[in-house]
């Protein structure tokens, strides 16, 4: 028996409940895209989780550059 894909929205409650914030989901010709906020450890732990799932055929974290606070020298 293959489990049916969650819909985008059970999947962000999922990262939710891992304490991951989703900041954006969109869907690509690719799969979904989320831009999540966590520390590495549990982006780490939620990927595995994901890619462990029977109807996912990737999963790939890259770090993104946090926006430059204010007060910075901006240079």
């Amino acid at each position: 028996m293959t489990a049916e894909p969650l819909p985008e929205h059970d999947l962000i409650t999922a990262l939710m409940q891992r304490h991951v914030a989703v900041l954006d989901a969109r869907v690509a010709p690719d799969g979904i895209n989320f831009v999540c906020e966590a520390d590495i450890g549990a982006l780490r732990r939620c990927a595995e989780h994901l890619a462990s799932l029977s109807f996912v055929g990737g999963v790939s974290l890259q770090l993104c550059q946090a926006a430059a606070s204010p007060g910075g020298s901006g240079t």
